[in-house]
């Protein structure tokens, strides 16, 4: 799913026809387009995030790229 930022030329150019955003509230850069949860209020979104690396990956890379992203979700809010 692509981000609002991202699209946002095309829905306001008519390339795109938004049908609802995911977050709680309505973006303050598109305040026209609705929630989903106000047509499904029950509806609730999630982003899933992975990290990959390749096979036989040096384990103390990956407890490096854990710490990194231990504190990148702590500062969003996600842990």
């Amino acid at each position: 799913m692509p981000s609002l930022p991202s699209v946002l030329n095309y829905i306001k150019t008519g390339k795109f026809q938004a049908i609802a955003i995911s977050s709680a509230k309505r973006s303050s850069a598109a305040p026209e387009i609705p929630t989903i949860a106000e047509t499904y209020p029950d509806c609730v979104g999630e982003v899933w995030v992975a990290i990959f690396a390749p096979i036989g990956v040096n384990s103390e890379v990956v407890k490096k790229i854990q710490v990194a992203m231990d504190k990148t979700m702590s500062k969003a809010g996600g842990t």
